[in-house]
């Protein structure tokens, strides 16, 4: 390869020729590989390909001029202009150099490449120098190169002729690939260049789109609101027109409705169009659609209410109270319709009580009531035969059976067990009852099923608002009423069991007060017409009682004889043992003391006792008289009286050397009357207007048990409810009085308000009252429905307690105590006794009868009325006036926004209360207020709708979920206070507990502007007025 390289330059002689004429493989055609590459090189346009890097390396002609050209491929501008005259040949002059010969030499070419040079210089630095320069400078070394350089013989070329046929052959085919990838090439440069066409066109395009999705999204800002307001999906259409009712219709619904709301409201304004336009009558066939879905469900749900043997609770609760608001909407969209389908649930209803509890009458009948008849007096004949029956038409059976004795009986009142017996357990029991039984689980089913109608009447039908409800509830149960009073008739008509009608009307007392309790006003009218039909049959029973015995001592003297001998008397001259009517007198006054020591004293029954009493003393006078001497009379009436004394000893007996007169019977004066019939050998008398206990301020209050945050350090309504609290809690942990420790939060929205909060929150730590700041996690943590922008004060000592049981039990353990309630007695005068200690009360009853009473202390505890009272009692110059705050009360019907604690705003100087605040009852449901409205007459119960808009913003304010459709009006409270105005603490205006004996009137006690915190004191002033007097 290396002759290859020079073979061109180093011949001395013969003609020139192409570098590859000596090579033994044709000629190539190639131009890339044409013996004059500067002219053919340049001119090219074709693309290349990295193929021709395959052009052999020993073709003189094509080195050489790439090694000269570098790196760069263009040639040089003056390469191909034509040589000047006076400038040497530059292959002369190289040939001078190198030592060639010149043409025409005596050399031979075979004798010259004879031998091989035995080095090759590759690599020759000429140092900047021209060719002549070079040589001069160095000319022997230079020119040593013609003795290195050797020539190839002809035969060793022979010899590689094969070898080199076979490299032209191999450059031929890389010919043949280079001109099909460069086709290859040229094709794909053709398409690419049209796939850039295209790119650039797609790009156009992108653009455009680009543009005209911006606009679309300019448009549809504007206008994708508009349009939603007015539109509805086809979905929702579809699944309102045939879809299954479930969450989703009412949601659907809901929609429907929004986009109504908003439509009327476009239309009845100025914004109206002709879109709107189009899509009403649309909506109004949605409309009708979903009314006549409505209809055909709440149809379908009052029919399944007449199958046999359906449980009607699960329809309410399942079917129609979980989708309450589909009546809401119909009630909107088509009252008229709305009433027809409330009407066809009532009567569906009224018919499904009836039918029910006629049954369960039925079963009642069943029931073997203990016999009675005219002979079960004092006065009658104790061998006569007795039969029983329930009613007319009853079983009828015989037991054995005391009718003066109240025995188990009274366990009636008192156990724990509200349920009502079974229909089957009535029809399958044998064993005889008093008629109290079949009354008594009447009543209870009667009062369960009431509540809950009542309860899913008021969720269901809540667009007609209370008083339309209760209305239609009592259409409801007018049969089932009128079947319970024929019931209560059939039963007493002909009784002469005075304990057995005592103890229904204690029932009848528990089912009202119950109601009361539960917030039910339906059953008011019915559980009045029971009264109006026990307590006249009661005094019927006890005149015919009285008629006994009064027949018994206007008899003969062999008549009393009789009765002498039937109570075992043989010779009653010598005989002083008890008459048999002692016994039976004895028993029943034990057994009415008890019943009314349970419920307190009415006076229907202290006027029969009265009678009562007197006929049993002309009697026991009468016989004491027949035969004997004054001895033996003497020792007939102690050993009589002795018996009547130890049979009812263990009643608390009125036999007290000391009475005491209690006016008012709130929770406070039943708290102070329980305090003073502790003491030994006392009567006290508990003188109330009413007739139930309670029924002013206690019972018409928010339930709290107060910590006393807000008081001065040194009043007494700070002392006393602080002392109160403990003692109130403790009474209730110890005789399960329902209570809860539910905590209080006084909320701040504003920096003035936490500001006050800070100021309670330092006051309360002053006067030991625990109270902590609660951080913001914290308080999101707890209550996350509870808004309060600037912070909370915690009060954990603060709860609520069921005020009635609280009463119940006052009244009970008073009554326990010794102490007698009369109620429906107004105190109209008092005045102190001349020339003794005490005072004389004169008061009205509620038939009009006029009674005067001594007490040697009077305690004033009227409530609303103390300080007309006691202006009744002290000088002019001393009179009080009272001054009404009304505070409106709301209920809230919604299950949601919930909290477990009470919510307090901040109170601010100025204020008479302590704000619109949240609280909760014993069931957990929300209540809120009172509010502060000032009344001149205390008797001012009725709500004003006028006061809900007011309170709105101050509960929003601390629960901005709060359901504002379902707050509706409650009840109202009265809260007497000693001035108009004044704030709740000790700044200007405020008024302070006044409990205090007054100064010239030893033994009246003073209790005024007996307010909030009272129920929480009641029991620490209970002790602070025994304290006064003793």
């Amino acid at each position: 390869m290396w002759l290859d390289r020079i073979s061109g330059h180093s011949t001395p002689s013969g003609p020139q020729f192409d570098s590859r004429s000596n090579s033994p493989l044709p000629r190539r055609t190639s131009s890339r590989l044409a013996p004059n590459p500067p002219t053919t090189r340049p001119g090219s346009t074709r693309p290349g390909s990295s193929l021709s890097l395959l052009s052999t390396p020993n073709d003189s002609t094509t080195s050489l001029p790439a090694t000269a050209r570098g790196e760069s491929s263009t040639p040089k501008p003056g390469a191909a202009r034509p040589r000047p005259s006076d400038v040497a040949d530059p292959f002369e002059v190289l040939n001078g150099i190198i030592g060639k010969q010149s043409k025409g030499g005596d050399g031979s070419p075979a004798s010259l490449l004879e031998t091989k040079p035995s080095e090759l210089v590759e690599d020759i630095d000429f140092r900047g120098l021209s060719l002549e320069d070079f040589v001069a400078e160095n000319d022997e070394p230079r020119r040593s190169l013609k003795s290195d350089v050797g020539a190839q013989t002809i035969q060793q070329f022979e010899k590689e002729r094969d070898k080199f046929q076979d490299l032209h052959s191999a450059i031929t085919g890389c010919d043949d690939v280079s001109k099909s990838v460069e086709m290859y090439l040229n094709d794909f440069q053709n398409e690419l260049g049209a796939v850039s066409a295209e790119i650039e066109s797609l790009q156009s395009r992108s653009i455009q789109l680009n543009a005209m999705l911006e606009n679309r999204r300019n448009v549809e800002q504007l206008l994708g609101p508009a349009v939603e307001e007015i539109s509805l999906s086809p979905k929702t259409v579809r699944l309102v027109a045939e879809g299954p009712i479930d969450d989703n219709w009412v949601k659907a619904l809901n929609e429907i409705e929004t986009r109504t709301a908003s439509i009327e409201a476009k239309v009845s304004g100025s914004n109206s169009s002709k879109s709107i336009e189009d899509v009403r009558p649309l909506l109004g066939d949605i409309k009708k659609k979903a009314v006549e879905r409505i209809r055909d469900y709440l149809v379908s749900q009052i029919r399944a209410l007449r199958s046999p043997n359906i449980n009607a609770q699960i329809i309410q609760q399942q079917r129609l109270v979980k989708f309450k608001d589909l009546y809401g909407y119909i009630s909107r969209a088509h009252p008229t319709l709305t009433g027809e389908i409330t009407q066809a649930y009532i009567n569906t209803m009224r018919w499904y009580y009836l039918s029910h509890f006629t049954r369960y009458h039925q079963a009642l009948e069943k029931i073997k009531v203990f016999p009675s008849d005219r002979n079960e007096v004092l006065g009658g004949d104790p061998s006569s035969h007795k039969t029983g029956n329930i009613v007319p038409g009853g079983r009828a059976g015989s037991a054995a059976h005391d009718p003066f004795s109240l025995g188990r009986r009274v366990d009636i009142l008192r156990t724990g067990n509200h349920m009502a017996i079974s229909s089957y357990l009535a029809e399958e029991d044998t064993s005889f009852h008093g008629l109290e039984v079949p009354f008594r689980n009447f009543n209870l089913a009667l009062l369960d099923n009431i509540s809950a109608e009542y309860s899913f009447m008021t969720e269901m039908f809540s667009p007609l608002g209370f008083k339309q409800i209760s209305r239609k509830a009592v259409e409801i149960f007018e049969p089932v009423f009128a079947l319970g009073q024929n019931m209560t008739k059939h039963l007493i008509e002909q009784t002469t069991d005075a304990l057995g009608v005592l103890i229904c009307v204690r029932l009848n007392q528990q089912a009202a007060f119950e109601l009361q309790r539960r917030k039910v006003p339906v059953a008011d009218s019915y559980i009045n017409g029971i009264n109006m039909q026990l307590w006249p049959r009661f005094q019927v029973i006890m005149d015919t009682q009285c008629e006994s015995l009064k027949r018994v001592a206007a008899n003969t003297g062999r008549s009393a004889v009789s009765a002498l001998s039937i109570a075992g008397g043989d010779d009653l001259n010598k005989s002083s043992a008890p008459h048999f009517l002692t016994q039976r007198f004895g028993q029943l006054l034990h057994g009415i003391m008890v019943l009314s020591s349970e419920a307190g004293d009415d006076e229907p029954v202290a006027n029969s006792l009265a009678r009562l009493t007197a006929e049993f003393d002309n009697l026991l006078a009468k016989l004491s008289r027949i035969g004997g001497d004054a001895k033996r009379r003497e020792r007939f009436l102690y050993n009589n009286y002795s018996l009547v004394l130890a049979i009812i000893s263990d009643t608390q007996g009125k036999l007290a050397t000391e009475q005491k007169q209690v006016i008012g019977a709130g929770v406070v004066g039943l708290a102070v009357a329980r305090q003073l019939a502790m003491k030994e050998g006392t009567s006290t008398i508990l003188l109330e207007r009413h007739a139930a206990p309670g029924t002013e301020t206690s019972s018409r209050n928010s339930e709290v048990i107060h910590a006393g945050l807000y008081y001065g350090a040194d009043t007494l309504k700070t002392h006393l409810c602080i002392k109160g609290k403990e003692l109130l809690y403790a009474l209730c942990h110890q005789h399960n009085i329902p209570h809860r420790n539910t905590k209080k939060w006084i909320v701040a929205q504003t920096p003035e308000q936490w500001a006050a909060c800070l100021r309670v929150h330092e006051h309360a730590q002053r006067i030991g009252v625990p109270t902590r700041i609660l951080g913001p996690e914290e308080a999101r943590r707890r209550e996350p429905e509870v808004q309060a922008l600037a912070g909370v004060v915690e009060s954990p000592t603060t709860g609520i307690v069921d005020s009635h049981s609280l009463m119940t039990y006052l009244q009970g353990d008073f009554e326990d105590r010794g102490g007698d309630c009369a109620f429906l007695t107004r105190v109209t005068g008092i005045e102190p006794l001349e020339g003794e200690k005490g005072y004389r009360i004169r008061a009205v009853s509620a038939d009009g009868t006029e009674t005067t009473i001594t007490a040697e202390t009077v305690v004033n505890s009227a409530g609303n009325a103390a300080c007309e009272i006691s202006n009744l009692l002290l000088p002019e110059s001393r009179h009080r006036k009272a001054y009404f705050a009304k505070g409106t009360y709301f209920s809230y019907s919604a299950s949601k926004p919930t909290t477990s604690v009470l919510v307090y705003p901040a109170t601010l100087p100025g204020l008479g209360g302590l704000g619109t605040h949240l609280t909760l009852d014993m069931a957990g449901r929300i209540r809120f207020g009172p509010d502060v409205e000032w009344v001149e007459d205390a008797n001012d119960l009725r709500p004003s709708p006028a006061r809900l808009q007011q309170a709105l913003p101050e509960i929003r304010a601390y629960l901005p979920n709060v359901d504002v459709e379902a707050i509706e009006l409650d009840y109202c409270g009265i809260r007497p206070k000693l001035g108009k105005g004044g704030a709740v603490n000790t700044g200007k205006g405020f008024q302070d507990f006044v409990i205090q004996e007054e100064d010239g009137f030893p033994g009246f006690v003073n209790l005024l502007g007996i307010e909030s915190p009272g129920l929480t004191s009641s029991l620490a002033i209970g002790e602070m007025v025994r304290d006064i007097l003793y």
